[in-house]
């Protein structure tokens, strides 16, 4: 196990999230190599999320009026002071060995400005995957026709490069930086192994299906535009 940390920093947005907060920074916690900052933003969050936040020692804690995941996002940008940069949904888990992977495959090829991997969704015990959803598809490992930003590391310097995420979003500003990624030409790689885990739940996007491919088909054209 390597001691010294990666010199990543890790922005984690959270609203309303203390069901899933804690597992998804101990996920953070357990990697093979730790990041060496985490910073949580608390988006206006009712509920004890921040109060979590602060249990694990040497988290940075943001705390903001309700603006939107978007805006939290880009607080922790603008807070992050390492040359790397992740992004971790308050849902979500990463797998043990995603900073060591994609951190030594950053630092071993300075031609790449970001890279992603796979995810693998799994359900909330519960909760019913709905019946017009395949569910042997949405269970299997998957890149995905656009990459996820949960398993991405990336430069600073490229993250600048293609800017902020867009606050004036209300669903769909991780598809639209995506897209706006790709058009900036930005260099990346796609590792196959399964280095984030997304829960599914009826309160996140994956479960309003018809909104994530309105959000798809908008962002295309507002990509097509700008070309």
């Amino acid at each position: 196990m390597k001691t010294a940390k990666a010199p990543l920093s890790v922005i984690v947005p959270v609203y309303n999230g203390e069901r899933y907060l804690g597992e998804a920074l101990e996920s953070v916690f357990t990697q093979s190599r730790r990041p060496g900052e985490i910073i949580v933003v608390d988006d206006g969050s009712g509920d004890a999320s921040g109060g979590i936040a602060r249990t694990f020692p040497g988290v940075s804690l943001i705390i903001q009026s309700h603006a939107g995941v978007a805006a939290a996002r880009n607080r922790g940008i603008r807070r992050a002071r390492l040359e790397y940069l992740a992004f971790l949904d308050a849902d979500d888990r990463w797998m043990p060995e995603k900073v060591d992977l994609q951190m030594g495959f950053l630092m071993d090829r300075s031609d790449i400005d970001a890279v992603f991997g796979w995810l693998e969704n799994y359900v909330q015990p519960g909760i019913r995957i709905p019946p017009h959803v395949n569910e042997e598809v949405l269970l299997a490992p998957q890149a995905g026709k656009m990459p996820s930003l949960g398993t991405m590391v990336i430069r600073r310097e490229a993250m600048t490069k293609v800017g902020n995420f867009n606050p004036s979003l209300q669903t769909g500003s991780d598809l639209d930086w995506l897209f706006r990624m790709r058009e900036r030409g930005l260099r990346t790689e796609m590792l196959s192994r399964v280095l984030l885990r997304r829960r599914l739940h009826q309160s996140n996007l994956i479960y309003r299906l018809s909104d994530r491919k309105a959000d798809m088909i908008k962002l295309v054209r507002r990509s097509i535009k700008r070309k």
